[in-house]
């Protein structure tokens, strides 16, 4: 599979935020407001990152729901690097996945 690159278009066109699989987690939500607090989050240590998981990886944060629905097929990330799995916040990157 590809290597997603941690950038500045690829955090833009990320739908991770709004996906239900992290909607509700605390931890998420103050990574992500932590990252909007930086100047240049591709600079923040990759666990510190609640976007672009085709990328990072695993999410480090535990109270995320993979019960609900992944919204990877809505993504322009998933679309250009032309992805082909789901649920990179729980199985890893892009990369790794078989």
């Amino acid at each position: 599979m590809p290597k997603v690159k941690l950038d500045e278009k690829n955090i833009r066109h990320c739908r991770c935020p709004q996906c239900p699989v992290q909607k509700n987690s605390a931890c998420s939500a103050q990574k992500l407001a932590d990252m909007k607090a930086t100047a240049n989050p591709e600079t923040l240590p990759r666990e510190n990152v609640p976007v672009v998981y085709c990328s990072v990886g695993k999410a480090t944060c535990s109270d995320l729901d993979s019960q609900q629905a992944c919204m990877c097929p809505t993504c322009l990330v998933w679309d250009e690097h032309d992805l082909q799995s789901m649920y990179y916040c729980t199985r890893g990157s892009a990369d790794k996945i078989k």
